[in-house]
């Protein structure tokens, strides 16, 4: 037998605990513990059941919406439209004096009644309602008091992962309101005995002294001389950025200060398929920037190699120390590899697509999806390759596929497909050869559509290329399937512990064999009793 004894350090008293109870105590918390993952699933059906985001968008409830806000009554009651987490009930709100105050996507978040003045389903404090008007571009102010309230849901910082699962696992069970994961941002502006107005069409405002940027403070911006920058487009377009500005001394990614002189030939430019990343350049000093961060100035100069990205999932950037990407997922800027264009002159021919004269390298882009044990997106790639096929001579573009789904070109004997599609076409190489010659006249003169072109690739009619990979830019993803392996290591660990309680005979014995042996078998024990 075995037992455990533990000694007081104050005195000789032995506490010993029996294996069957540790046993006893084991079988309780994996009881618990299964029982707290079927309340927690069931919470969660509960909740999402909770909604009344369904019953208030149904046509035979007669919901009356607040024209052109996120504004809805229903049954005596208000709601606000939070996308990404449905509808809250706005509790406090008079539903015979609520209003709108101002139209316009910009106000579409503001409203207010009687008492108080709201912001999504939030009441913003201090302001008088009957004096509250809209500023535009998501400001409002009562004279005395001004905010600033985004139009845009966000996840609501302030409420941490443990407190959300918590407080969604009151509401199932009527026990707690519905969380808040998703707001309306909202800030207070200093105050001020100078008015604030809004200006340059964007998120600013300005009392003449200080300016904010949604809401946020632009340190020294002087907003007299504050101006939007230019944003350049890969069709030529030029228009006023909406997030990188200037004041003649200062330049400005929103409300943060860069480290940079303002000066004339600074713009903004976009990438196609990542217009979610901002990049700024300094054409003088030869440096960029990816939103407020900067590239190392120690390798400048730097250069886009291209703004167009139907297969890009990366900006890239080269100098003569290497090719530089901004990895969205450390949030740092990374060096994919060596320079390919260092030596020579190369031109990008077609989008995406580099020649020499002799060499031919072009960007692709890829995604790794885990296995059904390890779900979810694990990684995005931007690939430089150069073409590794034996045609030989110069490229000659022979026409445009209509629509401008891609470029029909020659090199030699041998016809290309350029793609301009992409992978959100379910299109995944950038370059195809044309098995059949006689697919071009088709390819120039027929109206095609992207699913044409889809089976043009499925038949082996646009055959992939041959390639050789250069360089790879990599962004890799956390592990969407955390929790399922932590559950499988607890329930593993769980197992084994019963393995070895087994093994070492710790396990409780059953009810028969814990009896006297006297008692263990009555008949046997009544004919031992009567043996001479």
């Amino acid at each position: 037998h075995f037992r455990i004894t533990i000694v007081s350090p104050h005195n000789s008293q032995k506490y010993i605990a029996s294996p069957m109870k540790l046993t006893t105590w084991l079988k309780l918390f994996v009881i618990c513990l299964t029982l707290l993952s079927l309340i927690i699933c069931i919470s969660f059906f509960i909740g999402m059941n909770k909604d009344p985001n369904n019953a208030i968008d149904r046509p035979e409830n007669n919901t009356q919406g607040t024209l052109g806000t996120i504004y809805k009554q229903y049954q005596g009651q208000i709601y606000a439209s939070v996308p990404s987490n449905g509808v809250y009930k706005v509790d406090q709100a008079d539903a015979q004096s609520f209003r709108s105050i101002a139209d316009g996507f910009q106000n579409r978040q503001f409203a207010v009644d009687n008492k108080q003045v709201y912001c999504g389903n939030l009441i913003l404090p201090k302001l008088d309602p009957a004096q509250t008007v809209s500023l535009g571009n998501g400001y409002i102010s009562d004279g005395k008091h001004t905010f600033y309230c985004a139009n845009m849901s966000e996840p609501n910082q302030t409420l941490g992962k443990g407190t959300q699962l918590y407080q969604q696992l009151l509401y199932a069970w009527d026990l707690a309101a519905k969380p808040q994961t998703y707001i309306y941002p909202s800030f207070e502006l200093a105050p001020s005995a100078q008015p604030y107005r809004s200006m340059l069409e964007r998120v600013i405002a300005s009392n003449g002294q200080q300016t904010y940027f949604a809401g946020q403070l632009m340190p020294q911006a002087n907003p007299n001389t504050l101006r939007a920058l230019p944003k350049r487009y890969n069709d030529g377009d030029v228009r006023d950025s909406h997030v990188y500005f200037a004041d003649g001394q200062h330049v400005y990614y929103q409300q943060h200060l860069l480290d940079l002189p303002d000066q004339s030939d600074l713009y903004s430019i976009t990438v196609d398929n990542i217009s979610q990343q901002n990049y700024l350049i300094a054409p003088k000093q030869g440096l960029a920037y990816v939103d407020h961060l900067a590239f190392d100035p120690q390798h400048a100069p730097y250069r886009l190699i291209s703004t167009h990205g139907a297969h890009v999932l990366h900006g890239l950037f080269i100098s003569q120390a290497g090719v530089y990407y901004y990895d969205t997922q450390t949030q740092r800027i990374q060096r994919a590899g060596d320079n390919p264009f260092a030596i020579g002159q190369w031109d990008e021919i077609a989008p995406l697509i580099f020649s020499n004269g002799q060499e031919t390298l072009y960007v692709e882009s890829s995604e790794r999806w885990g296995s059904n044990k390890n779900p979810g997106l694990q990684s995005r790639s931007t690939h430089i390759y150069q073409l590794d096929e034996s045609s030989t001579g110069h490229w000659q573009k022979i026409a445009t596929v209509d629509h401008h789904f891609g470029e029909v070109w020659k090199k030699g004997e041998v016809f290309y497909y350029f793609d301009q599609l992409g992978p959100t076409q379910l299109i995944r190489q950038t370059l195809y050869r044309i098995a059949d010659p006689t697919l071009v006249q088709q390819l120039i003169s027929s109206e095609y559509h992207p699913n044409d072109i889809r089976k043009l690739i499925k038949s082996e009619q646009l055959v992939p290329v041959k390639k050789q990979k250069i360089l790879t830019a990599t962004s890799t993803y956390a592990d969407a399937s955390i929790v399922i392996k932590a559950t499988l290591i607890i329930f593993a660990v769980l197992l084994l512990l019963f393995k070895l309680l087994h093994k070492f005979k710790l396990l409780p014995q059953t009810a028969t064999d814990s009896k006297p042996a006297k008692f263990r078998n009555p008949l046997r024990a009544s004919k031992q009793r009567n043996k001479p």
